[in-house]
């Protein structure tokens, strides 16, 4: 905002002569702030002369004209603050400071003065101050009561309030330091009456120049930018009359519409005032981008959220974009409206002595999802809809328009119960557009590690084991974290969430922090103006594992990525427990510590292996393959990917075949190996090395290595972790023995290095 002040007809006398003396006040660079506790209208002050010659400024005062429902009557220095920003004229200090401290007064209920003196010899100043290139002299800052009341900020000028309230600096003008001289042939020389003023007001951020709208055309012509006031005087729809929209700020007129239509965004710096109707269509993005900007509804504003088609018994995780829907009004189509209570979350103990450590969802007595018959749907809050409990397949086509926008931070309490685990809450964008998941988790850095999405696509099978018949099964959650998604394990592997999340849409989370209420926090940098099917992107090295029951239609899926910005140990917010499904393909750490259904290492090193584990509740022994459903990054997607089963003694090529295996219900911590070179490293002669053999495997004490065509050099062997537990070297033979007998009974590798090449194997010390 920029308020321009041409007084004229200015006159300064010295003695009996009096001449036309023009200076120009302004205003630039206004804005509203917060430091936490106050909200403050801050403006910097400029001054420039018109006409004669530079001058240096003595003693000053001018009076500013305010609006009183935004600041209060009569404020004065407790409410006021003019400082002396550095590379203002009233900073200027040549030892000591030029100008004193400045001295505000309430001059009127609607009126404060800010007045300063010259302390130290027009000669002591280092040059003429006031040219005709506009100068800061202070900056004002003044708290306010009331942001949503246009701040009316102007100079006074008019009468004599304004009269002889400028002075050219007093002497003595000669060139050093010295006290102030204001008596005689040293006074400086008076400006006075000062004519005219321009109380525009600052309504409008800097920048924000008015672009209207008409039904046909922009005027002025052109589309609208972030520093455009776009007000529509005619209907408006982005998919007809020119596309989406950016803005400085947006009015709305009374009998207008503005439609954003389906993939389409209107971007807002600042305010939305609507006097006649704004649609938000299905799959639109409406966005601001301060955080203190605000919404003001004074005619109506319609958020379309259309769901995917829902099954009876179907239900979906949905949160209200609008501040002030209802259970019965926005949800009345719903069958049945359910929210969460975290307090009443206890783990499921069938769970979780099936698959302990591993993420629970499944409460022990079913109590944590009450019945909402009526009530606020809170901003930010998750509820549980469901649509109906027969009937063919449907959407629910939801208009949100209760209330007005949510914006800027949005805040939910979420509740701990003495650790991680037992602390599920349901939460949901609470915006009319897409939102990043990884900003969210960033931004509750230390609170959350992961989002979880409940897809709910498998259909109640009582013949499947798990808890409840699956009404509610964890094999529709997915899982996204700052590593990436991995699918829900009763989907397509190929649906992994794509780090955005779609307009209302609910998800779970489990704050890893303390106390009986943890804030969760909402900000507008989280929003998005695309679309709610982000690619996914490829700067990462990153592949997901897939394994599949062949008799079930049951499925896991691991995600393992390398990142520069994650560690090889555990990293908060880029690794994630597995979860607690029917079948379950996980990894570990490298010492074999935690059951991750997410894993996120350092840069891609192709001597990396990475222990990974299996768990099934099927109880027969059935068929198992494992794929690798995708891989990307450029070290990955050249690289050959090899999978060892440590049970089976099998090396898989995964790169090239797929790996099917045989099991039976039960946890099978480290069972296979992941790894980027082949456990063979060829020399000249492969028929050489495919000689090599050890006996007797497994064993209880004695291990015997023949190379009956080539020399053995040394031998070194490995646990699972790839730590070295026993080396020999300087070899030089065909045959030799190793004693085991210190060994802990467990699967071990064994490198055995000739003259043309290594080979290692797998044993068993019983």
């Amino acid at each position: 905002m920029k308020i321009k002040l041409l007084l004229t007809a200015l006159f300064f006398a010295f003695g009996f002569t009096i001449e036309a003396q023009n200076i120009v006040l302004t205003f630039e660079n206004a804005e509203i702030t917060n430091d936490g506790t106050n909200d403050y209208y801050e403006v910097d002050v400029f001054i420039a002369r018109t006409s004669l010659s530079d001058f240096k400024l003595g003693d000053g005062q001018f009076y500013v004209d305010y609006n009183p429902s935004a600041f209060g009557s009569g404020i004065d220095n407790t409410e006021v603050d003019f400082e002396y920003p550095t590379g203002s004229i009233l900073a200027e200090e040549n030892v000591l400071a030029i100008y004193g401290t400045p001295v505000i007064n309430a001059n009127t209920a609607t009126t404060v003065s800010i007045a300063w003196q010259q302390v130290l010899s027009a000669g002591s100043m280092a040059t003429e101050n006031v040219t005709d290139t506009p100068t800061l002299l202070g900056h004002i800052k003044i708290i306010m009561i009331n942001t949503a009341e246009s701040p009316d900020i102007c100079f006074n000028v008019s009468g004599s309030l304004f009269d002889d309230q400028f002075y050219t600096a007093c002497g003595p003008f000669e060139p050093g330091l010295a006290t102030r001289d204001c008596s005689g042939t040293n006074a400086g020389t008076q400006i006075f009456d000062y004519d005219g003023s321009d109380c525009s007001g600052a309504i409008i951020p800097v920048g924000c120049v008015v672009k209207t709208w008409d039904g046909s055309n922009w005027n002025p012509s052109g589309a609208p930018t972030n520093s455009d006031h776009v007000v529509t005087s005619g209907d408006y729809n982005t998919a007809t009359d020119g596309g989406s929209i950016t803005a400085c700020e947006v009015t709305v007129d009374a009998g207008m519409t503005l439609t954003i239509a389906a993939d389409e965004f209107l971007s807002v710096v600042n305010d939305i005032t609507v006097n006649g109707i704004l649609n938000v269509s299905q799959t639109a993005n409406l966005v601001q981008i301060e955080d203190d900007a605000i919404v003001t509804n004074n005619g109506e504003i319609n958020v379309y959220v259309y769901t995917p088609n829902l099954d009876g018994r179907d239900f979906i995780l949905l949160g209200s974009p609008m501040s002030s829907e209802t259970r019965t009004d926005v949800f009345e189509q719903a069958l049945r409206v359910r929210n969460h209570l975290t307090e009443e979350f206890s783990p499921n103990t069938e769970v979780g002595n099936s698959s302990p450590g591993a993420g629970n969802w499944v409460d022990e007595t079913g109590n944590d999802w009450p019945v909402l018959e009526n009530g606020a749907i809170n901003p930010g809050e998750g509820y549980m809809v469901m649509r109906d409990l027969t009937g063919p397949p449907a959407p629910l086509h939801l208009n949100f328009n209760s209330g007005t926008l949510n914006n800027g931070i949005v805040t939910y309490s979420a509740g701990y119960n003495g650790n991680q685990n037992s602390s599920p809450s349901i939460i949901s964008n609470p915006y009319a557009s897409a939102m990043s998941a990884t900003d969210f988790i960033n931004t509750n850095a230390g609170v959350v590690d992961a989002v979880y999405f409940w897809e709910h696509i498998t259909s109640p099978n009582g013949g499947v084991p798990g808890p409840y018949g699956l009404n509610y099964t964890m094999e529709d959650i997915s899982i996204f974290n700052l590593t990436g998604g991995t699918a829900a394990a009763g989907s397509d592997p190929g649906n992994v969430p794509n780090g955005i999340i779609s307009t209302g849409k609910g998800f779970g989370i489990k704050v890893i922090s303390s106390g009986g209420s943890v804030p969760i926090t909402f900000n507008n940098a989280m929003r998005r103006t695309t679309g709610n099917a982000m690619p996914r992107s490829q700067n990462a090295d990153r592949i997901w594992l897939h394994v599949q029951s062949e008799d079930y239609n049951l499925n896991s899926t691991a995600l393992i990525g390398f990142l520069e910005q994650a560690t090889d140990g555990f990293d908060v917010g880029y690794d994630a427990k597995r979860l607690a499904t029917n079948v379950s393909l996980y990894s570990h750490l490298d010492d074999g510590s935690d059951i991750l259904g997410i894993q996120a290492r350092g840069v891609f090193d192709e001597t990396v292996k990475i222990p990974m584990g299996f768990a099934t509740l099927i109880d027969e022994r059935t068929n198992y393959t494992i794929t690798i459903q995708d891989i990307e990054g450029l070290h990955l997607e050249t690289a050959t990917v090899y999978l060892i089963d440590t049970v089976e003694d099998v090396i898989t090529t995964l790169s090239e075949t797929n790996y099917t295996f045989t099991s039976e219900k039960g946890i099978y911590d480290n069972r296979f190996i992941l790894q980027f070179v082949p456990e063979l490293i060829l020399g000249t002669n492969h028929n050489l090395l495919e000689t090599v053999a050890v006996y007797p495997n497994p064993t209880h004490h004695t291990l015997t290595v023949v190379s009956s065509k080539v020399p053995v050099l040394n031998v070194t062997v490995y646990d699972v972790m790839g730590r070295i537990v026993m080396n020999t070297s300087d070899l030089n033979s065909t045959t030799t023995q190793l004693n085991l007998s210190e060994l802990s009974s467990a699967m071990y590798l064994i490198e055995i290095n000739t003259e043309e090449g290594k080979v290692t194997k797998s044993i068993i010390k019983e």
